[in-house]
């Protein structure tokens, strides 16, 4: 290979080399933190906008993979037969265990599993201080399949959700 060809072309190489590895490692920033990681979605510059169904049986498909998503809230049906702004959306997840469900308003969340059954968080807290977006976060343990997520009823017109796997396997990002 030519000297010149070769000074010109290893510091660019090294350059794309450095930057594959980064995109590679994508969201393993904080591993040691799995909520940290799920504030940094929920952070992130743009997302994905949904409006959600008014029902069960037009609720919208919601990703579950690192992306936060845009909701837009509308005149929905609660179990009461009341009604309200909020919605209907399905998730399907691909691997069961621990989920982190992020949102923006304080406003009723819930989750039923593949059978219908109606999924008691683990725990509900406070978003912590380093994501100030979110207002709450709910944990669950989802089996693997489709389940219904319902938001509301609520004031708002809208809020912006993450749900997000709190175990990683080093190779899904």
């Amino acid at each position: 290979m030519n000297w010149n060809l070769r000074k010109t072309l290893m510091p660019w190489l090294g350059s794309a080399l450095t930057a594959v590895t980064l995109l590679a490692a994508g969201c393993a920033d904080d591993h040691g933190d799995p909520l940290a990681e799920a504030c940094g979605h929920f952070t992130a510059q743009g997302g994905v906008a949904r409006t959600l169904g008014a029902d069960a049986t037009s609720a919208v498909d919601l990703p579950a993979a690192h992306e936060r998503i845009d909701l837009t809230f509308v005149e929905a049906e609660f179990d009461s037969g009341s009604k309200g702004l909020g919605g209907h959306g399905a998730v399907a997840i691909d691997a069961a265990g621990d989920w982190a469900v992020l949102i923006s308003e304080d406003t009723p969340v819930e989750v039923r599993g593949p059978n219908g059954a109606v999924l008691a968080p683990e725990s509900t807290q406070t978003a912590p201080a380093a994501c100030p977006a979110a207002v709450k976060v709910l944990t669950f343990e989802l089996a693997v399949g489709k389940h219904a997520v319902r938001i509301g009823p609520s004031t708002a017109s809208g809020a912006k959700l993450l749900i997000e796997r709190l175990e990683h396997d080093e190779d899904a990002h």
